[in-house]
């Protein structure tokens, strides 16, 4: 059958999905051009059998397809795509992917071959660029994404087609260990990249890979900083005789300015470009990018929440009171006024751990963050007796200046939204 526009056919080996979960997404039945595609979902037993089934971007349930060593189950989810799961695996099985395209009275067609059997989703969708299949305005992006302990430090563990192989920058990037090392211990996706497929002269292929990750990101600041503590007021005088009165507390310090915001990192790809470390600062913003799983798991961004504000100083204490003096002789002087106490340290910001949704693959859970208040400041020094002459008692000591307030909390709520 003919088809104007462009065309996917995907053959998927049984034993390939056996024991995993395929999803096939369909944004549309139409292409923007006005041409029409249909997914085609092949099953092929070990004689090369072929068991198919065309499901309809409607969404239908599928019937059980039983063959001889697994069973089929199918259903179209019209929200998350197409899912099948069968029993078995074997690590030579494959699932090709074949793109059929015409141009004029020509159809061509390109087989891609991923032996993957730790594959668990993939998903097609329309994507725009500047390099399209000639005599087109449309390119397809492929979302693939894996599980279950693929360590791809080569291209040939993850079974990429040789194009690949011979690309210097995706291997150089290999090389530096920007490519994950995913978790053996979950089932549910943990990283997704994309095949970028553009054409070049007559033939369409894949010849470069861009990651692409599109999200939005909201954060907020660490905790404020203590403001120092007020200073002692002077003790009353004392009476003749007598020693004077102590200095008064020092006042509480206050909440200050805030101290670092959330830093989200990435790692980014690019063909024709080296890997480069980004700092990512801005809100709502589109990255063709590389999620680094910096700790080898489960983990597509660490958001480290800003510490939390140190105490502020303990206010110095206040003056000792002067003594009254007996007849004909001086009054004895105050005491000095006591110290104000260290600022306390920040507490240490939280780390927010994110995961891909497993069931819809659109939204990152939403995690919070705790940190630590700052530790109290320090009571003041005493102030040191006043120097009283003969006759007169000396001044008393100056009181303690109060802790300065606990640095604040900072902000709790890291939430991000995948939005393909």
């Amino acid at each position: 059958m003919r088809f104007s526009g462009v065309v996917f056919g995907f053959l998927i080996s049984v034993s390939a999905l056996q024991g995993q979960k395929l999803t096939l997404k369909f944004l549309d039945n139409n292409w923007i051009l006005g041409g029409k595609t249909q997914m085609e979902i092949h099953f092929i037993d070990k004689r090369g059998r072929d068991f198919s089934s065309n499901p309809d971007v409607v969404g239908r349930i599928l019937n059980k397809h039983k063959l001889r060593i697994s069973i089929y189950h199918g259903v179209y989810y019209p929200n998350y795509g197409f899912a099948i799961k069968v029993n078995e695996i074997k690590p030579t099985d494959a699932i090709i992917i074949s793109l059929n395209y015409t141009q004029g009275s020509k159809e061509y067609k390109k087989d891609t071959t991923i032996y993957l059997p730790e594959i668990i989703s993939v998903i097609p969708e329309y994507f725009h660029a500047d390099t399209a299949i000639p005599g087109e305005k449309i390119v397809k992006n492929l979302r693939v994404i894996f599980s279950n302990g693929i360590e791809a430090n080569t291209t040939q563990n993850i079974g990429l087609p040789g194009y690949f192989e011979n690309n210097s920058n995706f291997r150089n990037a290999m090389r530096d260990g920007v490519y994950p090392q995913l978790n053996a211990t979950r089932f549910e996706p943990v990283f997704i990249w994309n095949l970028f497929i553009k054409s070049t002269q007559k033939i369409c292929y894949s010849d470069s890979l861009i990651i692409r990750f599109k999200y939005n990101y909201v954060f907020s600041g660490g905790g404020a900083n203590g403001r120092n503590g007020n200073n002692g007021s002077s003790g009353d005088n004392g009476k003749t005789g007598e020693n004077a009165g102590d200095g008064a507390h020092g006042q509480n310090g206050e909440n200050g300015t805030n101290a670092d915001d959330v830093q989200v990192y990435i790692q980014r790809i690019q063909s024709g470009s080296t890997v480069s470390k980004v700092k990512i600062v801005d809100f709502h913003t589109t990255h063709l990018a590389y999620v680094d799983l910096a700790n080898g798991g489960t983990i597509l961004l660490n958001l480290n929440g800003g510490d939390g504000g140190n105490g502020g100083q303990g206010g110095d204490g206040g003056n000792g009171g002067h003594s009254n003096a007996d007849e004909g002789l001086r009054a004895g002087q105050g005491g000095n006024a006591g110290y104000g106490g260290d600022a306390g340290n920040g507490g240490n910001g939280g780390t927010a751990i994110i995961y891909v949704d497993s069931l819809n693959m659109r939204y990152l859970n939403q995690i919070r963050i705790s940190n630590n208040a700052g530790n109290p400041g320090k009571q003041g020094i005493k102030g040191s007796a006043g120097n009283g002459k003969e006759g007169a008692s000396d001044g008393a000591y100056g009181k303690d200046g109060n802790a300065g307030v606990a640095g604040r909390q900072g902000k709790e709520t890291v939430f991000l939204k995948w939005e393909p």
